[in-house]
C-alpha cells in the first residue's frame, strides 16, 4: 500500500498542514523541522501526488514549449533540442513537466491566446520562429509568464533571450588571432541573414584592432537555385579555391558548408579534423 501524507504526519507526530508546508519549504516552517520531516517522508518513500500538488497550488505543473515543428527541422535547427533538452532538464528538478505544441506562425497567436485564457499551463517559451507582430502584440497586453527564445525580427516590448551573436563573432576572432592565424575568410549563406550579419560585425571590430580585415564568402546553396543561376553558380565555384589557402575559416557547421555546395574544397584542407557521426548525417541530407 503507499505511503500518504497521513503517514508522513502520524511518524513525525505534526498536522498533515505542517508536512505539506515542510515538502513545499515553506517559510513559516523551522529549517530543522523541515529537514526531519523530510528524513521522514524518504524514509518511508513517501512521493506526493503531482496532480494534488498541482491542485492545491492551482497549477497545472505545466509548460509549453511552443515553435513550428516542421518536416527537416532536425537537419536545419539541431540547436533547437539542445535547448529543449537543457529546459526539460531544468524544469524537471522543478516539479514541472515540458510539453511540446508545434504550432505555425499563423496559428500560434489565436492558441496561445486561448491558452492564457484558460490557464492552461504555467508558463510558455516560445522560439521567436513563430513570432509576428499580432503574437507580440498578444503577450505584451497580458499578465502571463512567457519567454521567448531568440531575437525578434521587428521592434517590440516583449520578454525575449538570445545567445549575443556579435559577441561570438569576436571571441572566434580573437580565438583564431592567438592561434597565430592573420588571413580568414568568413562563409555565409544569404548576404541578408541578420544572425550571420551580427556574427560578421562582431569579427570586423577585432580584426579592425588588429589593421586586418575578413574576407566575406557569401554563397546561396546550390540546390535551391534555378538553372541559369545553377551556371553562374557553378563558374563561381572556381574563385572558391582561393580560400582554400587562407589561414583560417570562420564559418557555420559542416552541413551548412555542404549545402553551400563548397564541401570539396574544406575537404582536401581536412577543415574538420573532429567531425562526428551526427555532422556526417547533417550532411548527408545535402548530398545527391
Amino acid at each position: 500500500m503507499a505511503v500518504t501524507i497521513y503517514d508522513v504526519a502520524k511518524e513525525a507526530g505534526v498536522s498533515i498542514a505542517t508536512v505539506s508546508k515542510a515538502l513545499n519549504d515553506s517559510y513559516t516552517i523551522p529549517d530543522q523541522t523541515k529537514a526531519a520531516i523530510r528524513e521522514i517522508a524518504d524514509r518511508l518513500g513517501y512521493r506526493p501526488n503531482a496532480r494534488a500538488k498541482n491542485f492545491a497550488r492551482q497549477a497545472s505543473g505545466t509548460v509549453l514549449f511552443i515553435t513550428d515543428f516542421y518536416q527537416n527541422i532536425a537537419f536545419e535547427n539541431p540547436h533547437m533540442f539542445e535547448i529543449i533538452s537543457g529546459i526539460a532538464t531544468y524544469l524537471d528538478g522543478k516539479d514541472y513537466s515540458l510539453t511540446l505544441k508545434p504550432l505555425t506562425k499563423q496559428a500560434a497567436p489565436l492558441y496561445i491566446r486561448d491558452i492564457i485564457q484558460q490557464r492552461q499551463a504555467d508558463a510558455l517559451i516560445i522560439h521567436a520562429f513563430v513570432l509576428s507582430p499580432e503574437l507580440a502584440a498578444i503577450l505584451s497586453r497580458v499578465d502571463f509568464p512567457y519567454l521567448v527564445i531568440g531575437k525578434p525580427g521587428f521592434r517590440c516590448s516583449i520578454c525575449w533571450i538570445d545567445v549575443n551573436h556579435e559577441q561570438a563573432g569576436q571571441i572566434a576572432a580573437n580565438y583564431l588571432l592567438d592561434k597565430g592565424y592573420r588571413r580568414m575568410a568568413f562563409i555565409t549563406g544569404q548576404e541578408n541573414d541578420a544572425l550571420s550579419q551580427s556574427r560578421l560585425r562582431g569579427i570586423n571590430q577585432v580584426m579592425s584592432e588588429e589593421e586586418l580585415s575578413v574576407e566575406v564568402v557569401c554563397n546561396e546553396s546550390p540546390y535551391a537555385l534555378d538553372d541559369e543561376a545553377l551556371k553562374a553558380w557553378k563558374e563561381g565555384q572556381k574563385a572558391l579555391d582561393s580560400y582554400a589557402f587562407t589561414d583560417h575559416v570562420l564559418a557555420p557547421t559542416p552541413d551548412k558548408i555542404t549545402a553551400l555546395g563548397m564541401a570539396r574544397t574544406f575537404q582536401n584542407i581536412r577543415l574538420w579534423k573532429t567531425q562526428t557521426v551526427f555532422d556526417n548525417v547533417l550532411i548527408a541530407k545535402h548530398c545527391r
